[in-house]
């Protein structure tokens, strides 16, 4: 089959969706805090654009003809469905480690598991985005607002690293991170004046990758670790590049990386934890320590792909659920 130039362009968008989800992996995999950050850490400090990546994309894609972004209250639905199945998931996982008495109100918020605030925090930037056409608050205070909190969540961030006490601070600002990445996801679609070409695009996500490269260089000259930090200067020039670059290119996608971006993404998020968990066990038992962070890389990231290829392929009801899709309760008797 031949795709148009813009099916060409949702593909790579879902391609690039892939590698986010591979980023997050490698977020989560556990290098160990050092004073001074080596190649480890500083690949994991640069797949910090993978969940700005994330939030950017949703708001690209709440496009609309009136000027302000549309949240329908099925897609809020969706989400918060899938909020709901992800907990279930991991509330045995969080009792068999850490107790019952691990079973707080502040899950609701934070998630079962350390990595579902990205789902609440997807809740409440959509929550927001209701509320904005009704508050009638014109583009440009909306823009001017997101920029400042943008900004201040890496001040915070930075600060954090440097002064334990303000960690809290900057938790719950990447928690609020989402309304404001969305927005500018939004804009992007209608900044077309100022939009780069494909070059351009690539030009914007290699200066991230430099700024990222050179803090890492920083932090290791004053013997202070990075492990904490939630994003690089540069995360969002590198999630906005490959967004920009991905909406752009004109090549024909990898229909595999494709599928996988569009449909399993999500779950890949979802349930990669586990089977890092997994794989830290098993390659610890073979007492292979030192190389243990690249092994749950790539056999941990394998498992995740495989497992939610399956789930996609013979749990239908759990892959609709994490998609958002209720299971309908009403049997068809005509059906027959």
């Amino acid at each position: 089959m031949t795709l148009t130039s813009s099916h060409r362009r949702l593909a790579m968008l879902d391609v690039m969706r892939f590698f986010a989800a591979i980023g997050v992996i490698f977020v989560h995999v556990s290098f160990v805090a050092r004073p001074s950050p080596d190649m480890g850490e500083f690949l994991r400090f640069l797949m910090r654009w993978a969940v700005p990546f994330f939030f950017l994309l949703t708001g690209y894609f709440l496009r609309s003809e009136s000027g302000l972004p549309v949240v329908t209250t099925d897609r809020l639905r969706k989400l918060i469905v899938i909020l709901i199945a992800a907990n279930v998931i991991y509330i045995p996982v969080l009792i068999a480690f850490d107790g019952i008495t691990a079973m707080d109100v502040k899950i609701i918020l934070s998630g079962a598991w350390f990595h579902l605030w990205f789902l609440s925090s997807l809740v409440v930037g959509l929550l927001t985005f209701l509320l904005i056409p009704k508050l009638e608050i014109s583009r440009k205070y909306i823009t001017v607002v997101s920029v400042t909190f943008i900004l201040l969540a890496h001040i915070f961030d930075i600060v954090s690293s440097f002064d334990p006490k303000y960690i809290p601070i900057a938790r719950f600002c990447r928690f609020l991170m989402a309304g404001p990445l969305m927005w500018v996801g939004f804009l992007l679609v209608d900044w077309r004046r100022w939009r780069p070409n494909s070059s351009g695009a690539l030009v914007l996500l290699a200066s991230g990758v430099l700024v990222c490269f050179a803090e890492t260089l920083f932090y290791s000259k004053i013997q202070t670790s990075i492990f904490d930090r939630q994003y690089s200067l540069g995360s969002l020039a590198i999630a906005v590049g490959a967004i920009l670059w991905a909406s752009e290119t004109q090549r024909q996608a990898w229909d595999p990386l494709v599928k996988i971006g569009r449909d399993c993404s999500l779950m890949i998020y979802i349930i990669h934890p586990i089977f890092l968990k997994v794989t830290a066990i098993l390659v610890g038992l073979l007492g292979v320590t030192a190389s243990l962070p690249y092994w749950q890389v790539l056999i941990g990231g394998v498992f995740s792909i495989c497992a939610a290829l399956l789930i996609d392929r013979y749990l239908p009801v759990v892959a609709n659920l994490l998609r958002g899709e209720m299971p309908s309760l009403r049997k068809d008797f005509h059906a027959r």
